[in-house]
Parts: C-alpha cells; structure tokens; sequence
C-alpha cells in the first residue's frame, strides 16, 4: 500500500487501502473517491454487501495470488465475491495474477477472461534441498542440476543447521527470509541468531519502532533488530510490519524470521529462502495443531521470495 502511495499520490492519483487494519478511507471507496483502491478480499466481500452499487465506479479488478481460491478458510469467501463481481451488470475487466496456479483454463473461463501463460522467471532461482553441506539445486529457468557447498556441520539438529548456514550467508552479504512453522518459533530462532551474527544495527527501523505505541512484541523486535534481524508474523501491529518491511527494502534489515504471512503479496529484496516444507494446521477431529507438508503450490509461492524483479538481482536460493 505504502509503495503504491509513493508511486502514484505524487501523480495525482489518489491511492487508499482497506482491511481490517484501515477503515478510513473506506467512506471514499464507497463514494469512488479514488484512483487505485488496495483491498483484501474479506474486504471486498464487506464493502459489496454494504454497497453492491461499488461496481458501478470501478474499471479494472486486480485480484492478486488468485490460487487462494483454492485454500479451504480463504478460498469460499473468495469465490463468493469473484462471482458477486462476474454476475453484476456493472462488471468491470478482470485481471487475475498468480505464479501457482493449478486448473487455469477452466478458471479463466468461468471468470470470462483470456488465459495469458508464462512460464519463465525474469531472475533465476536455484531451488533445491541442503544435505551434509551441500546446496543441490535446479535452476527454476534452464532446468540445470548444479550443487553448491554451504556449512556443513556435525549435527543431525535440522535448527543448528540452519542456524549455521544463516549466519554464513548473512555474513556474505546476503538479504534472507527464513520461513518458520509458527510464530514462537520465528522470534525463538530470531533470538538466538541475534547472539550469533555479527551484523550492524537497523538504526533507522529501530527509531521508528522507539516512537510507535508499545506493544507486548516490540521490544522484543528491538533487541533483534541491533544485530539487523527481525521477526515477522501475524501478532505484530501493521505499524510494526510496516517498518520491518521499509527497513528490509533499504537493506537495513538482513535476516527476516517469519510465518508465511510473508509468503502473500510483499515483495522484499530477498536473495535467499531458507523454508521448512512443514506447517501447522488445526485438525477438527482432536481440534488441535498437527504439522503438516506445505502444498506443491505453497511451495511454489514461498519459494519465490527469493530473486525478486526490480532489486538487480542475478539470482535467487530457496533452500
């Protein structure tokens, strides 16, 4: 939202966001008082109860990571709304964007749109696994096998090595996201790399953090950030995220450790992934947390944090 502000306010544009963390230009929206309006899809599906003459004032609908029709908490409200906009006699054009979408034909022709397909990356990814020290990977583009040696260490401890190998390729220079099962774990691991590294203070993301609200998580995310990590996860305020996510853009910020709300949407200068192929899910059968393989399209979508377009980048590692 930030960065579209930035880009397109300056041209008389005016842009406005709503979530369940922005309400305020919400009246605007309703009124079409707005050039480019960003909104989760929940929203969407709010505004258009409350409204369903909102149509009538839009052109174009952008509906990013359109795979998350798929999933099975977001994937029916979802539905619900893009048929809401297809079925409407104000219907505007649609554009839908995903990297990891599986039965496009017949999605593109319920929706009533063209299906447009490309299946190269404009910056190289290595993807693969390490194992005993060694990065084996694939080149997403060429379909190359290739191996790199990392770290390698004498443990079968799946933390102390990827402990060992952040901290190497931090040391290197290197920008990463390493995705975590759940938020405990991702301030845990942030915690201890912090005592581990030997990287500069994010002066600037902790000044902002100083003047912001006080919040049970903050300082906590201060003390990570004087050796340049963050955590990143769902429990943080939008404020917070929003500077972790500024910071991490002008290179301040080195390591990020979070959930897969980082997998949906930002764009980071990221140029390595490290993941683990596992999540938490709830189980209705014990109503608890069972951990779980993450999705080929998950996969595919955590995955390609790494070598974003537009940092001048050469490449990117999902390891």
């Amino acid at each position: 939202h930030l960065d579209f502000k930035r880009k397109y306010d300056q041209l008389g544009i005016r842009t406005v966001v709503s979530s369940s963390d922005h309400r305020e230009y919400d009246q605007m929206i309703e009124n079409g008082e707005f050039g480019i309006a960003i909104i989760v899809y929940e929203k969407m599906s709010q505004l258009l109860i409350k409204n369903p003459l909102l149509l009538k004032n839009i052109a174009l609908i952008i509906i990013d990571e359109l795979q998350e029709i798929g999933d099975p908490h977001r994937g029916p409200g979802l539905e619900i709304t893009l048929t809401k906009i297809i079925t409407s006699p104000y219907r505007p054009q649609i554009l839908g964007l995903s990297a990891v979408l599986g039965n496009t034909e017949t999605l593109a022709k319920w929706l009533g749109t063209d299906f447009l397909f490309n299946d190269k990356r404009p910056v190289e990814l290595y993807q693969g696994v390490l194992y005993k020290g060694t990065f084996h990977y694939k080149t997403y583009n060429t379909y190359e096998t290739r191996e790199e040696p990392l770290v390698s260490v004498d443990s079968k401890d799946s933390s102390t090595i990827l402990m060992a190998n952040v901290v190497h390729l931090a040391s290197q220079g290197e920008q990463i996201l390493v995705f975590l099962p759940s938020k405990r774990e991702t301030m845990l691991f942030a915690s201890q790399l912090t005592d581990k590294v030997n990287l500069p203070e994010a002066e600037g993301a902790i000044g902002e953090l100083s003047i912001l609200e006080d919040t049970s998580l903050k300082e906590g995310l201060i003390s990570c950030l004087r050796s340049s990590v963050a955590f990143h996860h769902a429990d943080l305020s939008s404020e917070e995220r929003n500077v972790i996510e500024t910071y991490t853009r002008n290179g301040e910020i080195r390591v990020i450790c979070c959930t897969t709300t980082l997998a949906l949407g930002v764009n980071l200068p990221a140029t390595v992934v490290f993941l683990d192929a596992h999540k938490w899910e709830h189980d209705d059968d014990t109503d608890g947390l069972i951990l779980s393989p993450m999705s080929w399209a998950e996969y595919e979508n955590i995955s390609g944090r790494a070598g974003r377009l537009g940092y001048g980048q050469d490449f990117g590692r999902s390891i």
